[in-house]
C-alpha cells in the first residue's frame, strides 16, 4: 500500500496530556428546499477516510455561511486542537479526520504574521503504511522567531541553531514567547499567548495545540480547522482564499494546506529571528542525523523498545528509595506485568488499575507518573498488535485474491 495513501492505520496511541473542552452540538443546518436528506450518520472508518464524525459521532453533512463581516470580529470560542498518533487530527469544534500523508502541512496559521504551526509527517519506523508527526516548527511572533522540535532527531532548535532547555526552566525569547520543558516534551508559547505542547513517544510526537482564547473569528485557520466565534464543526474546513470547503472531501482540505516552497518552515535557513540562540556551554555540536542520548539512560535490553526501557529505569529508582518500601508488593507485580506484556501477553489494563487501587499510592508523585507511564506503554503495545493483526488480515486476502 503507498504510504501516501488516505486509508489510516488504525493503531499508534492517540495520547491526549490536554483535556480538550467538550465539543458543543453542531448548531442546526437549514438546508434549501431541494436538498436531500443526510444519510444516517456514522463515525469514520479506516475504510471511509473521507467521512468526518464528530465528537459526539454525528456525521457532519453540509456547513454554514460565514458570519457578517459588516459586524465587529467575535473572539474565538473553541481554540484547542490536537494531532496525534498516526495522525488523527480534532478541529478546535471537535471536528475528527486523519491525515494519512506525507510531508509538511500548515496546521495553523495567524493572519496577524505572529503564529503559525507546521509539522513534517514522515512514515512511521515501525509500521512504513503509517504516518506521524516527526517535528513541529512554530513561529511565535512577528518578528519570525521559530522553534523547531524534532522526534526523529531529539533535538531542539531556535532559529537554526540547537539549544538546551532544561526541566523546570524557561527560554524566554528577546522577541516575544518562550519555551519550557514538559516532562518529554516542550511547550511552547507565542508572544500572543498561543500554546504549542509537543509529546515525546520515541520516534515521533503527539502535538496539541490551543491558540490564544484572544483570537478573533477568523484570524487563525489551517488543516486543523478554522477558528470562529461559533462551535458548529461543520464550518471548520476554511482554504487559504476563507472559503468554505465540503467537510466530506478530507483529501482536498489536507492538500489544501500542504506547505508549498518558500513557506515551508524546516528548511535549514534561520527565518528572520533577531536574535540566534546559542548551544549550552560545553555542549558539542549534533552530527547531522545524531539522536543525542539523554543523560544517565540506560541503554535498552535486547528486545525492549525506548518506551519500556524508561519505565524499567523509573521503576529501579523508585523501588531504591526507601521511602517507597511499603510499596514493594506493587513494584514486584508491576515488574511482573510488564515482564509478560514485553513477551507479547495481552494483560489488560485493568490488571494494572487493579494493582494500583490496592497499592493506594494517591500523592506518590513518582509513582503516579510511572504509572502514566505503563498505561501509555501498554496502550501502545495493543495497538501495534493491532497493526500487525490487520496486515496479516490483508496479506491472508490478498493471497485469496
Amino acid at each position: 500500500m503507498p504510504v501516501n495513501a488516505t486509508t489510516p492505520v488504525v493503531g499508534l496511541p492517540q495520547a491526549t496530556p490536554a483535556v480538550p473542552a467538550a465539543a458543543a452540538a453542531p448548531a442546526p443546518v437549514v438546508a434549501a428546499p431541494e436538498a436531500a436528506k443526510p444519510e444516517e450518520a456514522k463515525a469514520a472508518t479506516p475504510a471511509d477516510t473521507n467521512k468526518v464524525a464528530s465528537s459526539t459521532g454525528e456525521q457532519s453533512t453540509s456547513s454554514l455561511p460565514p458570519s457578517s463581516s459588516s459586524t465587529p470580529a467575535e473572539k474565538v470560542k473553541g481554540f484547542h486542537t490536537s494531532s496525534v498518533g498516526d495522525p488523527h487530527e480534532t478541529t478546535a469544534d471537535g471536528l475528527k479526520f486523519d491525515n494519512m500523508k506525507t510531508g509538511v502541512f500548515v496546521k495553523m496559521r495567524a493572519k496577524s504574521g505572529d503564529f503559525e504551526l507546521q509539522t513534517r509527517q514522515d512514515p512511521w519506523d515501525r509500521n512504513p503504511q503509517a504516518t506521524v508527526n516527526t517535528a513541529a516548527a512554530v513561529k511565535v511572533n512577528k518578528g519570525g522567531d521559530i522553534v523547531k522540535v524534532d522526534a526523529a532527531k531529539d533535538t531542539i532548535t531556535f532559529n537554526g541553531k540547537p539549544i538546551e532547555v532544561k526541566e523546570g526552566e524557561k527560554f524566554e525569547i528577546p522577541g516575544g514567547g518562550s519555551i519550557t520543558k514538559s516532562g518529554k516534551g516542550y511547550e511552547i508559547t507565542s508572544a500572543a499567548g498561543d500554546k504549542v505542547t509537543t509529546h515525546d513517544r520515541g520516534t515521533y510526537m503527539d502535538i496539541t495545540a490551543d491558540a490564544s482564547p484572544e483570537r478573533v473569528d477568523g484570524d487563525v485557520s489551517g488543516s486543523l480547522g478554522a477558528l470562529d466565534s461559533d462551535t458548529d464543526m461543520t464550518n471548520d474546513f476554511v482554504a487559504r482564499d476563507g472559503k468554505q470547503m465540503d467537510v466530506n472531501n478530507t483529501d482536498a482540505f489536507i492538500e489544501e494546506w500542504r506547505a508549498k516552497g518558500e513557506e515551508d518552515m524546516f528548511g535549514e535557513k534561520p527565518a528572520g529571528g533577531a536574535v540566534e540562540a546559542k548551544p549550552a556551554d560545553g555542549e558539542a555540536k549534533p552530527v547531522e542525523g545524531e539522536v543525542k542520548p539523554v543523560e544517565g539512560e540506560a541503554k535498552p535490553a535486547e528486545g525492549d523498545d525506548k518506551a519500556l526501557t524508561d519505565i524499567k529505569a523509573n521503576l529501579a529508582k523508585l523501588k531504591a528509595d526507601p521511602a517507597n518500601a511499603q510499596f514493594a508488593d506493587l513494584f514486584a507485580k508491576l515488574e511482573e506485568l510488564l515482564g509478560g506484556a514485553a513477551k507479547g501477553e495481552e494483560k489488560p489494563a485493568a490488571d494494572l488499575q487493579q494493582q494500583v487501587n490496592e497499592a493506594k499510592p494517591e500523592g506518590n508523585a513518582g509513582i503516579e507518573e510511572l504509572l502514566k507511564m505503563i498505561m501509555a506503554w501498554l496502550e501502545e503495545e495493543r495497538q501495534k498488535r493491532d497493526i500487525a493483526n490487520k496486515a496479516k488480515e490483508g496479506e491472508a486476502k490478498a493471497v485469496a485474491a
